[in-house]
């Protein structure tokens, strides 16, 4: 995923698995609001992701990374 506008998903959790643990409701989704596209109201997410998979086997594998993405960014797994 590389989008050519404006988005709020890290480059660095791009294409890494995570696990929704929150669902947070809707809300404007800020992508296309910024590019004039009105509020689209989208789901939003809190999603965990291991340590390890983001910077690799030999981080501290007690670390996780939470963040808060919108559906468009999510794939099933």
């Amino acid at each position: 995923m590389n989008p050519t506008g404006h988005t709020r998903i890290p480059r660095y959790v791009r294409g890494c698995a995570g696990v929704i643990e929150a669902v947070h409701g809707v809300h404007v989704f800020p992508d296309a609001n910024a590019a004039g596209g009105g509020e689209q109201p989208t789901w939003l997410y809190g999603v965990v992701f291991k340590g390890t998979d983001i910077w690799g086997a030999d981080s501290d594998p007690s670390v996780t990374l939470r963040l808060d993405l919108w559906e468009p960014y999510l794939e099933h797994i």
